[in-house]
């Protein structure tokens, strides 16, 4: 920052505007982009991805990308990420029973059903 040195005045006293040259503008885009993909996806990467995917995603929003392949750190950016969710299969896991309760003050029918796998929605 370049400082101005003092211009006398006859007004009583010294304005800022003449120390400081004004501010340039924000910039309209980041200023950081996504890194580049540094290698190619294996089986860990996926199961971090699937990971990381179901503990940020809210509901059936569109998981933050850039979130995920930040605190995931491992070498994929989110474009990358987000284009290998949608490639990903389900993973099928019979074990997985998802239990609906109904009814009143948490009384009544409950509903157990097996999940059809886990994957992109």
């Amino acid at each position: 920052m370049q400082v101005a040195s003092p211009k006398p005045t006859a007004e009583k006293g010294i304005l800022a505007e003449q120390f400081v040259e004004p501010a340039l503008p924000a910039p309209d885009k980041p200023s950081v982009a996504d890194p580049e993909d540094k290698k190619p996806w294996d089986a860990k990467d996926d199961n971090v991805l699937r990971n990381l995917v179901v503990k940020y995603r809210v509901g059936s929003d569109e998981p933050p990308w850039q979130i995920i392949a930040m605190k995931a750190n491992f070498g994929h950016n989110s474009g990358s990420c987000k284009k290998r969710w949608e490639e990903l299969p389900p993973v099928p896991n019979e074990n997985a029973d998802v239990f609906v309760f109904k009814g009143k003050n948490g009384g009544g029918e409950v509903i157990a059903t097996k999940r059809k796998g886990f994957g992109p929605v």
